[in-house]
């Protein structure tokens, strides 16, 4: 690697990290957990080639690594096999509380009994038809870590949401005040 190729290694090391090339060890350093995390294959939106990028950037400015050490990568492997996703059944005595919300407010409607959770796609299962009259669903929102089997209602209003040919889908308005980090939300009725 010629200088001059070494200068512009830096220079792009630098605009990886959205820092000046004459970057203190503090600035490089905070640069690089903000990138890292923004970019991180775990994170929603994480990106493996772009975090990659970050670290090698980082590692490079730092010092860990010279330029001429850096190849760029012809292809990309995930960490870790895509996720195929699952399916959970909302237990019997949530199903039951979830209809007690339906009752304590009035409303007529089903409870989602399965949900089926594919990478920022979620897929509630009702079993029966929506018959006259029935005007919600509730659809139950999984807590996720330590609140993993946790449930909380969401009473969603039939009127608001999308007729498909299987059920129903949730309109992007409510996508974003409700399921901020999901791509789409469906719901299959008579499953």
């Amino acid at each position: 690697m010629t200088p001059i190729e070494r200068v512009r290694a830096k220079a792009n090391a630098a605009a990886t990290l959205n820092v000046s090339a004459s970057a203190t060890r503090e600035e490089l350093r905070k640069a690089w957990k903000k990138a890292a995390f923004q970019y991180h294959p775990d994170q929603t939106g994480g990106d493996i080639a772009a975090f990659r990028e970050v670290e090698t950037a980082y590692r490079m400015l730092n010092g860990d690594i010279e330029p001429d050490a850096v190849r760029p990568r012809t292809r990309v492997t995930p960490s870790r096999p895509a996720s195929k996703g699952y399916t959970t059944e909302i237990p019997d005595d949530v199903l039951t509380r979830f209809e007690g919300v339906l009752r304590a407010h009035n409303m007529t409607g089903k409870v989602s009994h399965r949900l089926r959770v594919a990478g920022k796609h979620l897929t509630y299962f009702v079993k029966k038809e929506m018959v006259e009259g029935e005007t919600h669903l509730v659809l139950a929102k999984v807590g996720t870590g330590d609140k993993r089997n946790s449930y909380k209602p969401w009473v969603v209003n039939v009127a608001a949401l999308t007729a498909t040919d299987s059920g129903f889908a949730v309109p992007r308005n409510l996508l974003e005040t409700r399921f901020p980090d999901v791509a789409s939300v469906n719901v299959r009725v008579g499953d």
